[in-house]
């Protein structure tokens, strides 16, 4: 791949996006650094933080970098909703009901968080 000059969070994000998606991960996380530091409310720079540190290093690694992506962007549904799968897979079914409401909250036709709700409500009954 060739080499670009970044001069913006916005262009080391959209870096950081080619680089994923070459599935340079190592590069694209770089990048995603790059374009945080240079603009810390960027939530697309954190999504895309979130995405490679999930890639590369699992899902709980990437909880701080998604948190603050939800932080940034409060009407992000997917975010809200993978935020839940997290808090689900590390057994905190609170957190993760909190967090798909959340998703349906701002998007009732979030489908993944609300199938996600039946079965998470399912659970509690059954506990």
């Amino acid at each position: 791949m060739e080499q670009t000059v970044c001069e913006s969070a916005a262009q080391w994000t959209r870096r950081a996006i080619e680089l994923r998606e070459a599935g340079q991960l190592e590069e694209a996380l770089t990048a995603s650094r790059q374009a945080t530091t240079l603009d810390p409310s960027s939530f697309k720079a954190w999504w895309q933080m979130t995405l490679l540190v999930w890639a590369k290093e699992g899902p709980d690694a990437a909880l701080r970098h998604l948190e603050k992506t939800v932080e940034l962007a409060p009407k992000f549904s997917y975010a809200w909703f993978q935020l839940g799968r997290i808090h689900k897979m590390a057994g905190r079914l609170e957190q993760a009901i909190a967090c798909w409401e959340r998703a349906v909250q701002v998007d009732p036709q979030r489908i993944d968080a609300l199938n996600a709700l039946v079965q998470a409500y399912n659970e509690q009954e059954g506990a």
